[in-house]
C-alpha cells in the first residue's frame, strides 16, 4: 500500500481536527461524560469524516477503504479511546446496518 497525496491530505486534516476539537477537551469529557457526540459529530460530518468511504449519492465521499484507514490512525492520536471508539461505532457499525 502506498499513500497517496490525497491520503496525506486527509491525514493532516484529522490530525488537525485532533489536534484543535478533541485532545484540548478529552480529559474534561473524560471526567465528567457524556462527550458532546452530537456536536463533535456534526464537525465531523461537515468536514466529511464520517462517510469517507460511504457512495456520494448517499452523502459520503465515495473514497475506497484506504482513507477510512487513514481517519482510524489519525484518531488513534487522541489523548483517549472513548472517542475514537465512538466515532468507529457510528462509522463501521451502525452507518452500514
Amino acid at each position: 500500500m502506498q499513500w497517496t497525496k490525497e491520503h496525506e491530505q486527509l491525514r493532516s486534516s484529522v490530525r488537525q481536527f485532533v489536534d484543535r476539537e478533541i485532545n484540548p477537551k478529552i480529559e474534561e469529557w473524560e471526567s465528567a461524560p457524556p462527550f458532546p457526540a452530537k456536536v463533535l459529530f456534526k464537525k465531523m460530518g461537515d468536514l466529511g469524516f464520517l462517510g469517507i468511504n460511504k457512495p456520494e449519492k448517499y452523502g459520503g465521499l465515495g473514497l475506497d477503504y484506504s482513507f477510512n484507514l487513514v481517519m482510524a490512525e489519525e484518531l488513534g492520536s487522541c489523548l483517549h479511546g472513548s472517542v475514537p471508539m465512538a466515532v468507529g461505532v457510528q462509522t463501521d457499525m451502525a452507518t452500514p446496518a
